[in-house]
């Protein structure tokens, strides 16, 4: 009887989970593994669906607060740090956040290398002969698109390249349609252009498409390159090169974490950040 084993531990046996869109082909992994960690714990799970609302964002925090939820686990990577919410809800409540980092002792972090990330990404395109590189980057508003910013900086300063600003199209929404314009743009502005770096897998793919659509082909003409690794990036034709990032461990050791935090108050809590990896397929090649 779950509610009688409620009552004698004192515990919820509930974890609550913030996600900014269910639908994100980011989180699917990161979810399924999550749930997969904490059922042989005897825990459910209680999902927030927040739909890229900030404002939900709080709400969420204080009503699991308020349903006694033995711990909290935050997909943020698509919310500003909000550290004032996040340490009124961990004071009472432990808390762990995936895809943010919240450089708070008592709300660890479950990231990706992203800087590594970036570079990888960049550093394969230069290595296979590209000069010409189309970059396409959001605004740069949440701290992981800038840390793989700089790891693009880092791959062309070690190459003795600078990025040429006329290369680059900045998007306000990270999906496959905003990369299909941004690649129409670049390609139709400089038709030298024999790579493209997109911020994650959704632009690229976009881009893909583009480039196809001007009369081109990927990777004879145009090479693209994305990064997270999504499930759609293996099956899209042509398959996508892309900087994986491990997200079923994400998942993995966020929950771990918490559980022992749970099962054992008076434990600190760790985060981690995981090393991405260069996954290469067919959407890049050589420079002819």
């Amino acid at each position: 009887n779950i509610f009688a084993q409620s009552l004698r531990a004192r515990r919820s046996f509930m974890v609550g989970l913030l996600v900014y869109d269910i639908l994100d082909p980011y989180c699917a992994p990161i979810v399924k593994e999550i749930e997969a960690t904490l059922i042989p714990h005897g825990y459910t799970m209680l999902i927030s669906d927040l739909g890229y609302d900030q404002n939900r964002y709080r709400e969420a925090l204080d009503v699991l607060t308020w349903r006694r939820a033995d711990g909290i686990i935050a997909i943020a990577n698509h919310f500003p740090n909000d550290l004032a919410a996040l340490r009124k809800t961990a004071a009472l409540t432990p808390v762990v956040v995936i895809g943010r980092v919240t450089r708070e002792k008592d709300v660890p972090s479950f990231v990706v290398n992203d800087r590594q990330g970036g570079l990888l990404a960049a550093h394969h395109l230069l290595q296979m002969g590209h000069r010409e590189i189309g970059i396409i980057w959001d605004h740069s508003q949440y701290e992981w698109s800038t840390l793989r910013w700089k790891g693009v900086e880092k791959a062309f300063a070690d190459a003795g390249r600078r990025i040429d600003p006329r290369n680059v199209c900045l998007i306000e929404q990270k999906s496959s349609d905003a990369g299909y314009d941004a690649a129409g743009k670049l390609v139709a502005q400089n038709p030298k252009i024999t790579a493209i770096c997109a911020v994650n897998d959704l632009t690229a793919i976009g881009a893909v498409r583009a480039v196809f659509d001007s009369g081109r082909s990927v990777p004879d003409d145009i090479s693209v390159i994305g990064f997270d690794d999504l499930w759609l990036a293996r099956h899209y034709n042509p398959p996508l090169t892309t900087v994986a990032q491990p997200l079923d461990r994400l998942g993995q050791l966020a929950t771990q974490t918490l559980l022992e935090r749970i099962a054992h108050p008076k434990r600190a809590m760790k985060g981690a950040t995981l090393k991405p990896s260069l996954v290469v397929r067919r959407s890049t090649a050589k420079l002819r």
